[in-house]
């Protein structure tokens, strides 16, 4: 089809990456749909052209259905705009049900097993493409997209890997394992050596020599899950090509879910080790706060499974014994820092404000706001001074009164706020009563 409409949403396409979208999925949706719309003899996006189409194939899933209109929604909704014989599709048309899938945390022995199975694939270059693919999601854990857009002339400063095309076209830097630096070079020589010359930029290529598409990838990761021998864990905890770089994700969760349950210094969260975590009902945590002074802190069942699940999964740390094991690792293997515990939360704060801008609006969420908002709750909840005292590792209990002030001080402020008056303003003056008053003189008598 040419003529308005593809002109049309070439301007459209334009305009949405103008302010930072992409778009290549929905650009390829919205070509087929526009021939879908020339086929059924329409100048103009209608509602039911839009339902017919949105509806392909007819196996589909009504989430994917819902994104097909979803696409369809936005071009229209640009063209109403400009002529509004345009209709435009409502949402609720084809109702979805969004769900997170749960993460599944590979082990290293399941990368191993998923490096191997790419000796199954039909050429030289397309094992090393996968093996090499996969093992840098692992060890650095960008996004699929992020590593398929990658180019040949890698930029590694000081051992690190600049990400140029991350989300909203960020960048940033990454650091490198000697021994990944190794295997990327080793890859880029077979590349060079094996590839068609195509002139392409790409690091990971195909056979054909061009960049990888990520749906080839999505397709091409499953047939090695099963090569693998890798299973579901539930039907919502499945083998994903995103899980590679999922734990991550996963150690943040049990991070921040220890911080505000311990009440736990931020030093005291990065200096825990595994042999630290006390296995029982209930979990326990060996703390080592201020003076080298230890308390056991213990650890609530929701909690608990999740520290569980995620030990499970912890690979040991090289050389190292598991009373020396980090429990929460950065980079490279390395125990994680205040910094970085600081610049990961801020991170999720970031996320959580884009998707709802008014969530805290203003103010500063800190690694130690987790500790003041457990021990503020603590004592709303009315748990005894001591106690919290304890948790907090506080040596005077006079610096855990703060919270109960601050406490009391909310408290005045929310009866302030629901006060009734149940007096008048002014008082009626008596002396002006003659009966009153009459009454009064008759007591003298």
């Amino acid at each position: 089809m040419t003529g308005p409409l593809r002109d049309g949403l070439g301007d459209y396409l334009a305009l949405r990456r103008a302010l930072g979208y992409r778009l290549a999925r929905p650009e390829k949706l919205l070509d087929q749909f526009l021939d879908h719309l020339e086929a059924a003899g329409e100048s103009r996006i209608t509602v039911a052209v839009a339902l017919d189409w949105a509806r392909l194939p007819a196996v589909g899933g009504s989430n994917w259905w819902a994104y097909r209109l979803g696409a369809v929604r936005g071009l229209a909704t640009y063209l109403h705009a400009l002529d509004p014989a345009h209709e435009v599709p409502a949402a609720e048309l084809l109702p979805h049900r969004p769900h997170r899938a749960n993460p599944y945390l590979y082990s290293a022995t399941d990368i191993a097993a998923l490096i191997a199975a790419t000796d199954s694939l039909r050429t030289p270059l397309r094992q090393a493409t996968f093996a090499t693919l996969i093992g840098l999601l692992a060890v650095t854990g960008i996004r699929v997209g992020e590593a398929i857009a990658l180019n040949s002339a890698l930029d590694l400063p000081g051992g690190r890997l600049v990400v140029h095309h991350g989300k909203f076209s960020k960048t940033r830097e990454l650091a490198l394992h000697p021994s990944t630096i190794q295997a990327l070079r080793r890859y880029l020589r077979l590349r060079n050596r094996t590839a068609p010359a195509t002139g392409t930029s790409a690091l990971f290529v195909s056979t054909a020599g061009t960049r990888l598409i990520y749906c080839n990838v999505h397709n091409t990761f499953h047939r090695l899950v099963a090569q693998a021998g890798l299973t579901p864990r539930s039907r919502s905890c499945r083998p994903r090509i995103h899980g590679t770089n999922g734990a991550r994700a996963v150690r943040d969760a049990v991070l921040l879910a220890l911080a505000y349950d311990t009440a736990a210094r931020v030093q005291e969260l990065c200096d825990l080790n595994v042999a630290d975590i006390r296995h029982g009902t209930p979990m326990t945590v060996v703390v080592r706060g201020k003076g080298s002074k230890i308390r056991y802190l213990p650890v609530m069942d929701p909690t608990a499974r999740l520290l569980a699940d995620y030990l499970k999964h912890l690979e040991p740390h090289p050389g190292l014994s598991a009373d020396a094991t980090p429990l929460f690792r950065g980079p490279n293997h390395s125990r994680l820092t205040r910094s970085g515990v600081a610049k990961l939360l801020a991170r999720h704060v970031r996320t959580i404000r884009a998707r709802d801008p008014g969530w805290a609006p203003g103010l500063p969420v800190t690694p130690h706001t987790l500790r003041r908002s457990r021990a503020m709750h603590l004592i709303q909840a009315g748990v005894n001074l001591i106690y919290i005292r304890d948790l907090l590792g506080h040596a005077d209990i006079a610096t855990t009164e703060i919270y109960a002030r601050a406490d009391a001080e909310t408290k005045r402020k929310a009866i302030e706020n629901a006060y009734q008056p149940l007096t008048p303003d002014t008082l009626p003056d008596w002396t002006s009563d003659a009966s009153l008053i009459g009454w009064l003189d008759s007591l003298g008598r």
